[in-house]
């Protein structure tokens, strides 16, 4: 809107600078009519009248120029401010679609700030009791540098940008790991999957860490499903102590076919 002002304003002086500047002529054209020395020929009363009128274009361009160019510089100075250590990224997690996939993990950059090196990775918690903090871990991918051994990975999310992943088939070996475990051994009462990111800040490659908590159960057909559940004390809990995995999940080739 500023800026808008500032363009409107030059636009006006320039233009009664173009009028000023045709008024001037014109009045010294009929001052050398009455004058001694008003010989000078149309030819060069018109060249007069022409060099004023460029002139006054020139400056009429020089002043918008000059405003193009605090535009740039703002343009460039918003830019930075996306880029300075105070500002936080803003990462949003959603589990599942409520009418569609709902073993779809969904990230949004929702803040200003671009992030990089996003890295997820998913814990399958075989709770054997109510509040069981020893619980059987299953894991799909884990932290390592470069994060290299991370479920999925995405190099940079710009403000504003959407990606997705279907957890289906890492859901689909926790369901089958947690019928081997509870026919051999285990009584499991709940399946908790965790899905934990990591990302950082583009600008000073600060690290952050966000976690989503939902319950694993089967749909109508016998597949994965997951239920978001909002974060107790007991799940942080949880996803705090309960980090070293203890099994590894199994590859596809040995699920059943």
């Amino acid at each position: 809107m500023e800026f808008a002002q500032s363009y409107f304003i030059d636009l006006v002086k320039g233009w009664f600078g173009i009028g000023m500047a045709v008024v001037g002529v014109v009045g010294f054209v009929e001052w050398i009519r009455g004058k001694p020395f008003g010989f000078f020929s149309r030819r060069r009363k018109v060249i007069v009248l022409v060099g004023c009128l460029l002139a006054a274009q020139f400056s009429v361009a020089s002043a918008l120029q000059d405003r193009l160019k605090q535009a740039e510089q703002q343009v460039e100075g918003l830019k930075e401010q996306q880029y300075q250590p105070g500002v936080d990224p803003v990462l949003d997690l959603a589990i599942g679609e409520p009418f569609g996939d709902h073993t779809l993990i969904t990230v949004r950059n929702s803040g200003v700030v671009p992030i990089i090196n996003f890295a997820a990775n998913l814990r399958c918690f075989f709770l054997r009791e109510r509040n069981d903090l020893s619980p059987v871990l299953f894991f799909e991918g884990f932290p390592s540098i470069g994060n290299k051994n991370s479920w999925w990975t995405v190099a940079i999310l710009d403000s504003g940008t959407t990606h997705t992943k279907s957890a289906r088939e890492a859901l689909v070996r926790c369901l089958h790991n947690a019928e081997v475990e509870s026919g051999a051994r285990l009584t499991i009462v709940e399946l908790l999957v965790s899905i934990d990111l990591v990302y950082e800040r583009r600008a000073d490659k600060s690290r952050y860490m966000l976690s989503g908590l939902a319950r694993l159960t089967k749909d109508q057909d016998g597949g994965p499903f997951l239920w978001p559940l909002p974060m107790t004390d007991f799940h942080r809990r949880l996803l705090k102590t309960v980090t070293p995995p203890s099994y590894r999940t199994t590859s596809a080739e040995s699920l059943p076919r």
